[in-house]
Parts: structure tokens; sequence; C-alpha cells
């Protein structure tokens, strides 16, 4: 059925009016005869208007919305009703807001708490909260402990955290690396702050860390370490057999991996078990090794070791010990041999031993295979030193042999040395190599070395003079400058070019001047060269200096951990450059740090506090003495100028006698009974009663006064003073 129809009379009924349903109606009334139209009449406009009321859509009611402090937030409020409603916001019954979004700036704790939404139209009102709660991340209630576990048990962590909001996340790692990607598998379960392992391998040992977080910064770690324990068991570096030399000395070792150590090895040979007492002078036990000294013949045999610790005993590892002697050369190569240019030479090395050993030749240090060594028309790269090697699985035997090849151009240096002479030069000394069998010189290559976005760049080369001592000297260099330096020897038949070395110039950093300090900076003059600058304090007179920092610019901001509030600081600054030493240290400077204003503002203001409180609290005992005073006999007080009745005068509540007149005028004075006292007494004039007397008493001619009342006056002036100063 349509929800528009006709009613009785011309009539028109909506039924479930909707907002779509606003808008202007008009009736129409056309007259037919037949089909012929004779006649339309219109009837009035009217214009439906359709009302809804408020209806908020968000935030749901009670909805939680988490912050930090000081943060800047927004809380949007939308709302559905015709007419659009307005939207306020309240906390605690007090507006906080007239627009749908609520902006909150600089979160303070106070912000907390339930701000509600009211949105309100003709048609009726409608209301949601939103709870704000300030965030806190995780904190670990009960740190992670460390765990020891046999090899083969089961273990089991709990992370145990607490948040706001407690929607927390957990991570557990093993050495920075995620759980599930190690090779811990099936073995490894993860349920949120719970972590186990079940049947640990001893590859499980080591940090385990659980990662707590729940969107609020920064996140809570706590970690534990995992050791695992396992009896003694054959490392994998062990071997069955072992050879050593005769008569030299060595050992075997009994390679057990275990956890903890082992406590106690035991060896054996060929079945006896040895201890203290059966040990012979040539070996001895010493942890897990067996030494031998001065092996022979009779020490080979079947060696046995095992071990324990608290968790078992291992196996027996055996091993089979052979001594023999070194490799015997059968003929030795000479120690010496001089060739001509072009001269040909062959020499052998050879030797034998068992087990038989390897033979081959080094030339400077360069193997070469095969013990027969053959030089065919001998050159300059032929000359040298030689080394023939007999190698077993004892020991390895050397004969050297030095080569000289004459008629050949020079052999390069050796034995560089470099020594400062200035801050801008050095003398080089040097080792001549062989000649060649001709007069030789020398002459220095030397450049400068940049470097330029990480890559070497080398300046224009220069050359010395020609020289024939082995010794040179290099002055004005540029200061603090790297130099790459050769040394090119020569003789009539040419020469060679040797291994170029690098070289600073011995240029010093000169110490940092006129150290200026602030509360917050530290400042000195530039050096010349200096690259950093690297600057010490001593926090108290007797303590050690410790660095603060390293700067590139010529000032640094002091650091407030650094110095203690109104102490004495001391500071140096040494100037730094890389591949140099650093510069002496400055001067030191002394000086205390100041209180800042936030400081003397917060002793101020305690002050301040500490004196109001005392005038109250003085203040309050005046008040409730003279209530207990004027309960007791209040007699007529009266003068020329006043009178009080029933104890309503002034009180002075540092003074415990009451004062009275006669009808005369003269004064008396009660003690608490009401008793009358002698007032003859007089007081001593001081400096402060003549500026009362001068300023307070007239006498306005009445004689009857006397100096009796003045001073009763007098003391009752000071008495009024006192409480005005408090």
């Amino acid at each position: 059925m349509s929800r528009i129809v006709r009613a009785k009379g011309l009539g028109l009924t909506i039924h479930s009016v909707t907002s779509a349903d606003q808008g202007t109606f008009q009736c129409t009334v056309t007259e037919f005869q037949g089909p012929i139209k004779l006649n339309t009449k219109k009837g009035t406009l009217l214009r439906l208007v359709v009302r809804a009321p408020p209806r908020i859509t968000s935030p749901t009611d009670d909805q939680e919305q988490f912050a930090q402090l000081g943060q800047n937030i927004k809380l949007h409020c939308k709302a559905q009703g015709i007419p659009p409603p307005d939207i306020i916001w309240t906390k605690s019954g007090r507006v906080v807001g007239q627009n749908p979004i609520l902006h909150l700036e600089n979160l303070k704790i106070t912000d907390q708490g339930k701000y509600v939404c009211h949105a309100s139209n003709v048609e009726g009102t409608d209301r949601s909260a939103t709870l704000l709660h300030f965030s806190q991340g995780p904190i670990i209630d009960y740190p992670l402990t460390n765990k020891t576990v046999i090899e083969g048990s089961n273990v089991f962590w709990h992370c145990a955290a607490s948040a706001n909001p407690q929607n927390m996340t957990y991570r557990w790692t093993k050495e920075g690396v995620a759980i599930n990607t190690i090779a811990l598998g099936l073995r490894a379960h993860v349920q949120d702050a719970d972590f186990g392992i079940s049947k640990v391998h001893r590859e499980d040992e080591g940090w385990y860390e659980c990662e707590v977080s729940n969107g609020f910064p920064p996140s809570a770690k706590s970690s534990a370490f995992l050791s695992v324990q396992y009896k003694p068991e054959l490392g994998s570096e062990s071997k069955t057999m072992y050879v050593l030399g005769e008569g030299s000395d060595g050992q075997v070792p009994c390679n057990m991996v275990a956890n903890p150590p082992p406590t106690n090895v035991y060896w054996s040979k060929n079945g006896l078990v040895l201890t203290d007492t059966n040990q012979t002078s040539r070996f001895r036990i010493n942890g897990t090794n067996l030494f031998f000294s001065n092996a022979t013949l009779e020490d080979s045999g079947m060696y046995a070791c095992w071990s324990e610790n608290v968790v078992g005993r291992s196996e027996v590892y055996e091993m089979h010990v052979i001594v023999t002697a070194p490799p015997v050369f059968r003929k030795e190569p000479p120690s010496e041999v001089k060739l001509e240019k072009g001269e040909d030479f062959e020499t052998v090395c050879d030797g034998y031993g068992d087990p038989p050993p390897s033979q081959y030749w080094l030339h400077n240090m360069k193997r070469i295979e095969g013990k027969n060594l053959k030089i065919t028309s001998a050159s300059h790269s032929d000359h040298g030193d030689y080394q023939c090697v007999l190698l077993n699985e004892v020991v390895a035997v050397t004969r050297n042999m030095s080569v000289t090849v004459r008629n050949t151009k020079p052999q390069c240096i050796n034995n560089l040395r470099l020594n400062c002479l200035t801050e801008n030069g050095f003398r080089i000394d040097f080792d001549p190599g062989f000649d060649g069998g001709h007069e030789q010189k020398f002459r220095l290559f030397y450049t400068e070395v940049q470097n330029i976005s990480g890559a070497e760049v080398l300046g224009e080369w220069y050359r010395s003079d020609e020289f024939a001592d082995s010794s040179v000297a290099l002055t004005d260099l540029r200061p603090f400058t790297r130099y790459r330096l050769v040394i090119s020897p020569s003789n009539e038949l040419g020469s060679v070019n040797c291994t170029a070395t690098d070289k600073f110039t011995c240029s010093s950093l000169n110490p940092p001047s006129s150290l200026r300090a602030s509360n917050e900076y530290l400042e000195w003059n530039e050096v010349p060269y200096a690259m950093s600058y690297r600057v010490s304090y001593q926090a108290n007179p007797n303590g050690e200096y410790k660095v603060m920092g390293e700067v590139i610019d010529n000032r640094i901001h002091l650091k407030p951990e650094a110095l203690d509030e109104m102490a004495s600081t001391n500071f140096f600054v040494q100037s730094v450059r890389p591949h140099y030493p650093p510069s002496q240290p400055s001067e030191v400077i002394t000086f205390k740090q100041l209180m800042p204003p936030t400081a003397i503002y917060t002793h101020s203001s305690v002050v301040i506090m500490a004196v109001c409180m005392l005038s109250i609290i003085l203040y309050i005992f005046g008040k409730n003495y003279c209530k207990k005073n004027k309960q007791k006999k209040n007699p007529i007080y009266s003068t020329n100028q006043f009178a009080y009745k029933n104890g309503n005068g002034p009180c002075y509540w540092e003074s415990e006698a009451l004062y009275s007149t006669d009808q005369n005028g003269t004064e008396f004075e009660f003690d608490d009974d009401g008793n009358q006292i002698d007032t003859s007494r007089t007081t001593p004039d001081t400096m402060i009663n003549e500026m009362l007397r001068q300023k307070y008493i007239y006498s306005n001619g009445n004689q009857a006064l006397g100096a009796l009342r003045e001073n009763l006056h007098i003391e009752r002036l000071r008495n009024e003073l006192r409480q005005s100063v408090l």
C-alpha cells in the first residue's frame, strides 16, 4: 500500500512521513463533460515541513578516547535532525564548546574525564559521551628471570605487563630475531604474554626478550638469558691421531664440549689410568690437555680421555699418539749464491722423515712448488732470499739461501724510517738494497695526498736532487698535510721505483684561547687547522675531568647534568684534527652556574608563603587570647576621647594587664582578677617612644593626664605598631 492516499472529501493522507515528503502540495479540480475538459480550479498551496528530533551518529555513547599529556586533540560530534540541531559540549555540567568539533590543546591532567555532546532542535535533544583517558605505555610488572635448564627439558616465561589502554601486543625475540623466524620450529609455544620451549636444545641458549606495546610509546622490554646444561661430549674438532716430534714439546687436547665446563678430566695410556703417582716427568695433565715435555719414542701409544660435570659423564674418547723424528736434509742447499746477469743456476731441497715431508721453496716469502729450484738466465727479479722447507705433521725444518745477481739495476731499499725534524719537515732514513754491482744513488719523489669525497687525489709530483747517503731531509712542507714518498735507487744500468709510503707532517695544534662561559654556552676563539674541539669538565675540585663532548663550532651548549647548581665547575678545551694528536689543554676556566630565574622565583615564593603563614598563625593566636580576656571582669574603659563597655574595646594581646579610668580621668591598671595594681612604675624613654609621643599624644591642656597616662598610651601604640608590621 502506498504511503500517500486520498482521504475523504478530497483530503490527502501521508503515512510514515519521511524527510523526502517535505515540499509544496496543491489540490487541483478539473470539470469534464465527457472527454472534454471544461474547467480547472486550483486550491491553496500548502507547504509541508518535516521535522525530526536530533540523533547523534558519532561518537557512540561512552566511547573511549586515549591521548597523551601535552597533546592536541579534536573531539568530533556528528548529529542528524530537522532542522539541523545545535551542538554543545559539556564537561562536569559546564559548557566547554559550542561547535561540532571540540579542540583540546596542550592536554593537562585536569582535562581527563567525560565530555558530553548535546544535540538539540525544536523537536528534542540527544546526547552522547566521550570518555577521555590519558594513555600510558606498557610497564613490565614482573621482569623476566634468567633460567638454567638441562637439555631435553621444558622452559616457560610469562611477561606480565600493564598499560592503558590494555590492548597490548607481545613480541618475543631471541638475540633480536623474531621467534617465528628461527629454528625453534614447533618446539616454540607463543601465546601473547606466554612463551615456552619444549625439549630444549643446547642451540636454544641465548638472550630472549619480550617487547610489549599498546600503540602509545614507548614500548616496554624485558629480557632473560637461557642457559642450557648438558654433559660433556666429543667436540667437532677432535682428531684420532696426533704426531709429536722426538725431543720436542707438545700437547694432546681432550676436546670435550660441555655446559658447565667439565669439573674432572681423566686420561689413560694403553688402558692404564694416568694418576699423579704414575705420571712421568715427560708429561703432565693440565686441565683438559695432556702436555708432553721432550717427547720420546716410548711416549707413543693409545691414549684415551673422558670427563664429567654436574650433568653427567662423557663417553671415552680415544686417540693415537705417534712420536717420530723431525725431517732430515739429505743435502743442504748453499747459504749464499752469487750470479752474474744471464747466468743459470740449479739446486735441490731434498730430505726425508716419518711421515715423509713435503718439500718446497720460498722466494721472498712466495712459495715455489717442487723440491728443485732452477734459475735460467738470472735477472734483476731473481735476486733475493730463498728458503728450503721440509714439512710434515711433526715440524717444519728450513734452510736459508741468499742469491745476488750482479750487473743489474739496484734492488729496492729496506726498513724505511721517518723522524720529525720540525713541524713542517722530517728526516728519512733507510737501508740501501743490493747495488747490482755498480755504484748507486737515490732520488726522493713526493706529492700531496688529499681525500676528496672519499677518493684519494694526488697533487703535483716533486723530486729531490740525487744523493748517495742513506738519509735525506725534507723541509718546507705544508702544515697538516699528508705526503706520499717514493725512494728511487739507480745505477748506470737503470733505476727502480720502490713501494710508496704515506706520511703526515709533524704539525701540532695550538690549544684554544680566551675561554668564556655563561649559563648556556662555553665559547672560545677559533684555532687554525682545527677540525673540531673536545670539551672536558670537572664537577668538583677532587674529581676527574670527563669529556663533555666534541663539537665542530667554537662553542658548546652546556649540559645541565654536568653542572651542580651553585657549584664551581672547571672546563678546558682541546683542538682536534684527524690523524693528529689533540692539542694541549687550554687554560682552565672556573665559574659558578647562576641560579636560573625560575629557581629564584620559586625560592622567593616559598619565603613569601612562609611569612604569610606565620602572620596568619600569630593573628589567630591573638584573636583567641583576646576572647579569653573578654570573658573575665570587664570594667568600663574610658578616656577623654574613647569609651568602651562589656569588653568591646581594643585588645592588645601582648599585655596581660587591664586599664581603667575613674570619673576624674585618672587611669588605673587591673590584674586578671580585677584587682587594682600599682601603676606608678615608669618606662624608660626610647626613640620609638619619643616618636609616638610627638605623633599621637596631645595633652589638650589637661594636666591630669600626667606621665603615667602618657606612658600607657605609648605602650598601646607600640603594640599597634608591632601588629601593623606583622
